[in-house]
């Protein structure tokens, strides 16, 4: 026995612990060495082992009872104690079938283990060469993919690059935002030359709707070719609408509403025309709202289903406030005012005489 001081082990923490050494001498003649008998002494932790047979093999165990063991021996080497599969694995002839839980068979070059969940032991396959098996690739059809191929383990993708100074392209936390830059896309020759030479949704033969207000800015609109025109649209399709020239305009009074005749007033704003005032005359404009700032006609169709018209009438400012009368008027002091003409039943066109007269 032996006072020892080891370091690990649930035991072990302890100094000047018990180091058990156990000499197996059997084999040998008697007398050659004085016999202990201790048959529990691989039951202590942690032993070595001697043991061997006269003119024969020798054997060196270490380990820990019912555990890990290291075996030395001049015959079978140095083995392993697999305590998962209670069988001796030879550490040095590095044969992988020798451990209980592989089953290498009689692997090809570049073969790895992998675990089977069906033997529940590590097998032989093929390792895979320049990366996984897995790849990517661009959907739909249209432009370009960024995907561009696989090397190896590596994905490798386009770069995103503007091709001009005309378009950004900016990292913005886990998107890529791509933008145009306006004032890169035209300037005034190369817009001028780009109308002059294709047909984009302002040059075009065929109708094409905007897609909201069109603004010249400081320009022109400038009709320069035979049989141009500004065209306005007659087929007024419901109550209240109309196609015309306008503006916004304030509108102080106005008794009709929508439709009234309109008369501007020695501040600026507008009033309602009225036939039998000379101070309300003439009629300069049509509301197409109530009061405020509102879009006043100047000149174009007008939809109103409270009227009750017949085509091709003359229509003229009435003595109400603000209204109209297909009846020219016929009351001394009165006077008459042309604003246009029925169209329909309850369509007319708006085009003031500025002239008028007074009955006598």
């Amino acid at each position: 026995m032996v006072n020892y001081y080891v370091k690990g082990g649930s035991d072990y923490l302890n100094a000047n612990c018990k180091l058990y050494f156990y000499l197996d001498l059997s084999g040998y003649p008697e007398g050659d060495y004085e016999t202990r008998d201790d048959s529990h002494i691989q039951d202590e932790d942690p032993y070595i082992h001697l043991s061997g047979v006269a003119g024969g093999a020798k054997t060196v165990v270490i380990g820990l009872s019912g555990d890990y063991r290291i075996e030395i021996d001049d015959t079978n080497g140095i083995r392993g104690w697999d305590e998962v599969n209670s069988q001796w694995v030879n550490l040095l002839t590095g044969d992988l079938n020798d451990l209980g839980d592989v089953n290498a068979g009689a692997p090809n070059d570049n073969d790895v283990l992998a675990w089977d969940d069906g033997t529940s032991k590590w097998i032989p396959v093929p390792a895979v060469v320049g990366g996984e098996t897995n790849t990517a690739s661009n959907v739909g059809t249209d432009g370009l993919g960024v995907f561009k191929q696989k090397a190896g383990v590596d994905l490798e993708f386009k770069h995103i690059a503007p091709a001009s100074a005309k378009i950004t392209v900016v990292a913005n936390g886990d998107d890529i935002d791509i933008d145009a830059v306006p004032s890169e896309i035209y300037t005034n020759a190369e817009a001028v030359s780009a109308v002059a030479t294709a047909d984009d949704y302002i040059k075009n033969d065929a109708p094409d709707t905007l897609g909201g207000d069109l603004s010249t800015d400081v320009h022109d609109i400038i009709l320069s070719a035979d049989e141009a025109s500004i065209s306005l649209h007659d087929g007024l399709s419901a109550d209240n609408k109309w196609s015309g020239i306008i503006a916004t305009m304030q509108v102080d009074v106005n008794t009709q509403g929508f439709g009234g005749l309109l008369h501007m007033d020695t501040d600026g704003n507008f009033i309602d025309a009225d036939a039998n005032v000379e101070a309300s005359l003439p009629c300069t404009g049509m509301a197409l709202g109530t009061t405020g700032a509102i879009k006043v006609m100047f000149h174009g169709f007008v939809r109103d289903d409270a009227w009750n018209w017949t085509p091709g009438q003359l229509l003229f400012v009435s003595a109400t406030a603000g209204d109209i009368t297909a009846t020219k008027p016929t009351t001394t002091g009165h006077f008459v005012q042309c604003v246009g003409f029925a169209v329909s039943a309850d369509v007319m066109f708006f085009n003031p005489q500025y002239e008028y007269f007074e009955l006598s």
